[in-house]
């Protein structure tokens, strides 16, 4: 076997060399200390590769034209990157080891001289991005990284327990990773595990806009926790900025400008760390800070309105971060009238794809539009079946006893989704559903975002009769709907608690004692 060399190429800010550790082979090391936020490296790719490889020797084909259009160094150098699949054709191979994403929302990827040689952590010291105004991948540090030190990226997207990243790797990457956040203490991987678990979770969670609209205090408390959690897990990527980004879209959407503001400056300014000034997410971000109230989803009427000279002075680091994230707010909880058409229409009242419905889309500009009020969907699940590719089939009822089938694109949730909990005899919870046409068969509901639904335990007629239950003993006061819980039984308030979240067009208030 011929023995390999131990630096391969070195300049003022990084070398590739040989790293020791479960036969990690070749890695990028820092030949001088690299300050939190610089530039590593930006990259365009050598060959570019649809993200899905069809025919292999079609691939082998297409990469060794293009291979061939380079000196032959490049080719040798393409060669001699790892590869994890030594039973396929070199070339195909090859590819299939190194090739990194062109974006997260592009189908194409891309094989890269030097940054394929990036090594995978679970808890990285820097972050790649495809730059498309570069047309390049470019590398930041998260943090400051020690002359000596290994540079790292992470090869997952979504945060999941040890368990789930060693199978995902092993599955798809063919190694076992041994990084330091791998290789802790059982007790402390277990805290990790809870962590990891919960920040995704919560992700899922504030990311939808009906968690925005309808409990934005909600919504701003759990992405603070996230945010603390992160923390404590030594998490430093681009899940950072994002976590602020949805703290801002939440203040937005409720006319909050101040906090809004400072919102989407920290995420400006956490972005660009990890992405630098010429990256496009940057530049928006940039943008979303000076000028918050141009953003789709403002809306300056509502209960939290304030401008961005509003923004409190002179306070302690302490009573700013409490002011920012209303920490000693109460959350205000909505009761939701199930039997609303209006907020819980049935399915042949909703609106289709594309069907530009002036009752539920209000126009944003000439081309786009936002919906201009909550609905929501409720169905009886009668039928589940896994259906291609690992998506889930759903047989529902609505409140018409219509049959509607309902498509979860499950395969594309990640290991998080947890798949139990869609199951006969529970209701599910639509929000935002719209017809599709395209469905084989008759038209249904397609759901593509894992928290583009929710399930409760109970069948669809038991909610209705228990939301009729709450209505019939409650009382107005100072114009909200109060409930006398002592009509309830504990399970009963807390399915109904369940239910508060669903709907924003009521005034009706939960309020157990």
């Amino acid at each position: 076997m011929e023995e390999m060399e131990e630096v391969l190429y070195e300049n003022s800010v990084y070398s590739i060399r040989r790293v020791p550790g479960n036969n990690k082979g070749y890695g990028i090391v820092a030949a001088s200390k690299i300050p939190k936020g610089t530039r590593i490296l930006a990259e365009a790719p050598l060959i570019r590769l649809p993200r899905e490889v069809g025919s292999k020797y079609h691939a082998r084909v297409s990469i060794a034209a293009k291979l061939s259009k380079f000196p032959p160094e490049y080719g040798k150098g393409y060669r001699e990157l790892c590869n994890a699949y030594p039973d396929d054709d070199k070339e195909v191979a090859i590819a299939l080891t190194n090739a990194l994403p062109l974006g997260p929302k592009s189908s194409d990827s891309g094989v890269f001289l030097q940054a394929s040689r990036f090594n995978h952590s679970c808890l990285p010291n820097a972050q790649e991005t495809w730059n498309e105004n570069l047309d390049k991948l470019t590398v930041h540090a998260c943090v400051d990284i020690e002359e000596g030190q290994e540079i790292t990226i992470n090869y997952l997207k979504k945060l999941a327990c040890r368990k789930d990243r060693q199978q995902a790797l092993e599955d798809n990457c063919r190694f076992r990773c041994v990084c330091s956040l791998c290789s802790v203490s059982v007790a402390e991987r277990r805290l990790s595990d809870k962590r990891q678990e919960e920040i995704q979770k919560l992700y899922n969670e504030v990311t939808s806009t009906m968690a925005r609209h309808l409990d934005p205090l909600g919504n701003l408390h759990k992405i603070q926790r996230m945010r603390e959690l992160m923390s404590n897990e030594g998490i430093r990527d681009v899940r950072l900025p994002k976590a602020y980004l949805q703290a801002s879209l939440t203040t937005i959407s409720h006319g909050d400008l101040a906090r809004a503001q400072i919102f989407a400056q920290r995420a400006f300014e956490s972005r660009k760390t990890l992405e630098g000034d010429d990256s496009p997410t940057v530049v928006k971000l940039k943008q979303l800070s000076l000028h918050p109230y141009s953003h789709l989803d403002y809306r300056p009427n509502q209960k939290w309105k304030s401008n961005i000279e509003d923004a409190p002075r002179g306070l302690s680091k302490s009573d700013l971060e409490a002011w920012l994230w209303r920490q000693h707010e109460d959350r205000e909880v909505q009761f939701a009238d199930l039997r609303c058409t209006e907020t819980f229409p049935c399915f042949n009242d909703l609106p289709g794809e594309h069907e530009a419905s002036t009752e539920f889309f209000e126009a944003t500009d000439a081309f786009n539009c936002t919906p201009k009020k909550i609905w929501v969907l409720l169905g009886d699940v009668l039928e589940v079946d896994e259906g291609e590719g690992g998506d889930l089939r759903v047989t529902i009822e609505d409140k018409n006893w219509k049959m509607v089938p309902v498509l979860i694109r499950a395969s594309e949730f990640g290991q998080t989704f947890d798949r139990s909990k869609v199951k006969t005899g529970s209701t599910i919870v639509i929000p935002f559903p719209v017809k599709d046409e395209n469905m084989p068969g008759i038209p249904g509901v397609v759901i593509d975002k894992p928290n583009g639904f929710k399930m409760l335990p109970k069948e669809l007629e038991d909610l209705l009769l228990l939301s009729d239950r709450v209505k019939y003993y409650s009382s107005l006061a100072d114009g909200k709907r109060r409930c006398h819980s002592t009509a309830m039984s504990p399970a009963q308030k807390e399915i109904m608690s369940r239910i508060a979240s669903f709907s924003g067009s009521l005034t009706f208030v939960i309020c157990f004692a």
